[in-house]
């Protein structure tokens, strides 16, 4: 169901899928969706990525962001770090894809965790998405609990409260093992998922009202 193979069959389930999680999103009342939705995510790749898979990927998602805009649902594009995708990988990638979607429910959905990797700066970044941004991953440099690495928070914070950032924000770290390891959690970055949890939210909301986001 990748959207930018060069099947064109293969695509076209692309498309049929996201239209499916389109409407499922608006089924239970939810405002948006987002992701690696732009790509196969960790899509094996022997080049750089060409004009023509760019073209696939906005071909492919205009008609879904176009059912979108009829169902209300807005559609988030995340960039993910050079590891997971060779497509949107910055901020300003996903505004470029936006662009050649060309329709108002595409916006940009930003993850700590793969600007920390990619981005020159938090801050830019943040500043860039603007009245685009959606949704934001907040998750420290490891995946850990979020003040205790190298993410910088007041550069984040600074900025959300510049562009007066309202939309969603999710608190996005790994700690546990699981059948499944695609999150490549490997050693263990708090004592527990509790303490994650409770410690991260607490860092979280206390930045919050420090740059004003909340009363």
């Amino acid at each position: 169901m990748d959207i930018t193979s060069e099947d064109s069959t293969i695509r076209a389930k692309g498309v049929d899928y996201l239209n499916a999680c389109v409407k499922a999103t608006h089924a239970i009342g939810a405002s948006s969706f987002s992701g690696v939705i732009y790509s196969q995510h960790v899509k094996a790749m022997s080049h750089r990525p060409d004009p023509k898979l760019w073209d696939y990927s906005a071909d492919s998602l205009r008609p879904v962001a176009l059912h979108a805009q009829d169902l209300g649902v807005l559609i988030g594009l995340e960039p993910v770090n050079r590891y997971e995708t060779c497509l949107v990988n910055t901020c300003e990638q996903a505004l470029h894809l936006k662009k050649m979607i060309g329709v108002d429910s595409v916006k940009v959905h930003l993850d700590t965790y793969h600007m920390n990797i990619e981005e020159k700066s938090f801050y830019e970044a943040t500043k860039m998405a603007g009245d685009d941004l959606i949704h934001y991953h907040l998750c420290e440099n490891d995946r850990g609990i979020p003040g205790t690495g190298l993410v910088d928070w007041d550069g984040i914070f600074k900025a959300l409260a510049e562009i007066n950032y309202t939309g969603n924000a999710a608190l996005e770290s790994f700690v546990d093992c699981t059948d499944n390891m695609n999150t490549w959690v490997w050693r263990q970055l708090a004592p527990n998922g509790d303490v994650l949890l409770k410690e991260g939210v607490d860092f979280i909301q206390k930045k919050q009202k420090e740059y004003g986001l909340v009363k």
